[in-house]
């Protein structure tokens, strides 16, 4: 079903949002964008439980967070990217978003936070390509929405 245009010559978004053209996941629009961002969140899960097991057996974590609250906003956004990959590309949109926003923020807290919360260099420089990862996701997210968006071909 093709997008319809009223009187005025504007499509009607509401039969563009939920007919099988506007489906991104029949496009293959945010498959590749997905997979990295699927990888990047199961990595901030890891990152974080081993962290709460560390702590929890006396030792440091790799890094100054290691958060279950993490793990869970991590495991609601692997939920939401799918779901919006497939159905609701807005909220895909702004969960790709959110990922570029936190990733950017972990590098910079990175750089100016004091070196000693680390246990050493490596997982500093660990997290910060985590991170760095995360963020990388995200923007293609986001590229991937806007190539959607355009009806140009998957990126």
């Amino acid at each position: 079903m093709e997008p319809t245009s009223s009187s005025s010559g504007v499509d009607s978004l509401s039969e563009m949002a939920f007919s099988e053209a506007a489906t991104p996941a029949r496009l293959g629009h945010f498959e590749a964008p997905l997979r990295l961002q699927g990888i990047y969140l199961a990595l901030v899960v890891f990152w974080n439980a081993a962290g709460a097991i560390l702590i929890a057996w006396g030792l440091r974590a790799p890094g100054p967070t290691a958060s279950l609250l993490v793990i869970l906003f991590a495991l609601f956004f692997a939920a939401g990217l799918i779901f919006g990959s497939r159905r609701l590309p807005g909220l895909y949109l702004g969960i790709s978003m959110l990922m570029v926003i936190a990733g950017a923020q972990a590098l910079v807290s990175a750089w100016t936070r004091d070196p000693a919360l680390w246990p050493s260099d490596f997982w500093r420089y660990a997290g910060m390509a985590l991170n760095a990862l995360g963020s990388g996701a995200g923007i293609w997210g986001v590229l991937a929405w806007l190539a959607w968006r355009r009806g140009k071909a998957p990126a």
